[in-house]
């Protein structure tokens, strides 16, 4: 019984890392979005990045009359510069039929527990401090638990 879990369990990380991700960040601050891109240059994470650095670019992106299989496998907000709008933002994501189940992970600059409980009581996958300097680092995270250990639902495509 073990040797067949194993084997199961290596055929499963075996499609997912073949599987190439769709990943949006929402991300005003400008520093911030090209200290993200780098870090997932330098992680050598080859999922699809696409960047938005407003909350109506990014919800263009998110509800124009795109087929199901181009929406993002997981969105990234970050709210240091958005405030309020990035919540507005994750609001509508969840509002969205075809998108209610897609993970989304706000990327902010405070840890204060209010924004984080409302960040969560609006639907929140995880709430996550922004670092001071070390972005390749909360990137890494993302990329060990969203990217290689979550199961993230499959686009309508596929």
């Amino acid at each position: 019984m073990q040797l067949r879990r194993s084997q199961h369990l290596r055929q499963r990380k075996a499609s997912r890392g073949r599987r190439r991700l769709k990943v949006l960040l929402v991300e005003p601050d400008i520093l911030d979005s090209h200290l993200i891109e780098e870090s997932f240059r330098a992680l050598n994470i080859r999922h699809q990045l696409k960047v938005a650095h407003s909350e109506t670019q990014a919800t263009r992106l998110l509800t124009g009359n795109y087929p199901r299989s181009s929406f993002p496998d997981l969105v990234l907000i970050g709210v240091s510069g958005l405030g309020q709008r990035g919540l507005a933002l994750l609001t509508a994501i969840r509002g969205h039929r075809a998108l209610r189940t897609v993970p989304v992970i706000i990327l902010a600059a405070s840890s204060d527990a209010g924004d984080v409980a409302r960040a969560y009581e609006l639907g929140a996958n995880a709430y996550l401090s922004k670092p001071a300097d070390d972005f390749v680092d909360l990137i890494g995270d993302v990329d060990r638990f969203w990217f290689r250990r979550a199961e993230l639902p499959l686009r309508a495509s596929e």
